[in-house]
């Protein structure tokens, strides 16, 4: 009886088994299958200081450009020379790259013939640079092509442009140095939204940052937040156009031509120091809706505030000081701005001077400014009518100036 049991059943547990074990040898097959494909760590340490070869950065790239998954790049050497830029940092999933925290790491570009392709490229999204220097030696430092990257802790120094990005969706920039190069940040194309915080911009020979889009539609869609920087010497700190732009707690310093340059744009400037240079503090143009307040503008040899043309610009409670004049607007056509309680002291020159159309003037203290306090001319251009000033100043207090009577004239432009 038992016997026949056995025999009943034995054929079918056997067909039972045979199927697990051919299911269990299909699972092993594909997972050997992906091992192969996929068998790369989350974190990949960099070993070598040699430009290529294995545990190399250059190696670790292309490791990373086959992950399925996002991995770390571990730099744990304190020297990485270069002889050609970098393959780019690409992956659809995300890629950090990390320096070492103990010893800091230099990627450094020893090339003798540097090509114009930037050091680093990034071409995917989810990019993370993290606690390195980089030393470009004359080429492009980092490129962002990709939509969304961080940039932390990181310096780039010696590069034609210290950091470039076209058309960013996503850019953080935050507690890093651009030093000595011929543009520290340049972000440009038909649109872009970056953060740039906390973060040292100094000794570049032409822009500190350079933020300039296509054409003024682009400026619904490209918002950039620069906070708590320090920007100093070149001949800009900050050239922006067409974009929308909040400014606040700056230290810009030391440059040879504009402080801040803003056209066709709409802005916050708040809380900013805009001192000791051989120019114009800030220089406003054709502004739209934009605010300048409770800033610090002060041993500028030219200009404290230059503004030309603007439409709904508000400038109060700051504070302008030994500069050449302290503010100058120039309204060719209806300049719809208002200056409000304003300190216009100690200027070289004037206090304030408005040029043709004239913005509201009121609540304002002109203060032991050398010539006038207040000075209001009208604007002859060629072959054009008279631009007349108007009397739209109100309730502001001229103390001890040159003269403390507000002059009118002409200010006349030959051709």
């Amino acid at each position: 009886m038992l016997g026949g049991r056995l025999t009943t059943w034995l054929p079918l547990a056997m067909l039972v088994l045979l199927g697990l074990l051919a299911s269990y040898g299909h699972l092993l097959v594909e997972n050997r299958g992906h091992a192969a494909v996929d068998g790369i760590p989350s974190v990949i340490p960099v070993s070598s200081a040699r430009d290529r070869g294995p545990d190399s950065l250059r190696s670790a790239l292309f490791l990373a450009m086959k992950a399925n998954h996002r991995v770390t790049i571990q730099l744990d050497v304190p020297l990485i020379e270069l002889e050609v830029a970098l393959p780019p940092v690409l992956s659809s999933n995300g890629v950090t790259i990390r320096g070492g925290l103990d010893v800091p790491t230099v990627l450094k570009n020893v090339a003798t013939d540097p090509d114009q392709s930037a050091i680093l490229r990034l071409l995917g999204n989810n990019i993370d640079l993290h606690d390195f220097t980089l030393d470009a030696a004359g080429a492009p430092g980092i490129a962002v092509f990709g939509e969304q990257a961080t940039v932390a802790g990181v310096e780039v120094r010696n590069a034609g442009i210290g950091l470039s990005a076209v058309n960013p969706v996503r850019l953080t920039v935050r507690d890093s140095r651009f030093i000595d190069n011929i543009d520290g940040i340049r972000i440009q194309g038909s649109t872009g939204s970056a953060t740039i915080v906390n973060s040292v911009i100094s000794g570049n020979r032409e822009n500190g940052i350079w933020l300039v889009f296509n054409e003024p539609a682009a400026a619904d869609t490209a918002s950039i937040t620069i906070h708590g920087n320090r920007i100093n010497a070149g001949r800009n700190g900050l050239v922006g156009a067409n974009t929308v732009a909040d400014f606040r707690n700056n230290y810009v310093s030391g440059f040879s031509r504009i402080g801040l340059m803003l056209m066709a744009s709409r802005a916050a400037v708040v809380d900013n120091r805009i001192v000791d240079s051989n120019g114009i503090g800030m220089h406003l143009s054709n502004m739209q809706e934009s605010f300048v307040y409770e800033n610090e503008i002060g041993s500028n040899s030219l200009v404290g505030i230059l503004i030309l043309d603007a439409d709904g610009l508000q400038v109060a409670n700051n504070n302008i000081y030994s500069n050449g004049y302290g503010i100058v607007t120039v309204g060719r056509e209806p300049i719809a701005a208002a200056l409000r309680s304003n300190v216009l002291a100690d200027q070289k020159i004037d206090g304030l001077i408005a040029i043709g159309d004239t913005p509201i003037i009121d609540g304002n203290h002109a203060l032991r400014n050398s010539q006038a306090g207040i000075r209001v001319l009208d604007l002859l251009l060629p072959d054009i009518p008279v631009i007349a000033a108007t009397q739209r100043y109100t309730n502001n207090v001229l103390r001890d100036n040159g003269s403390n009577t507000v002059l009118q004239g002409e200010f006349v432009v030959h051709p």
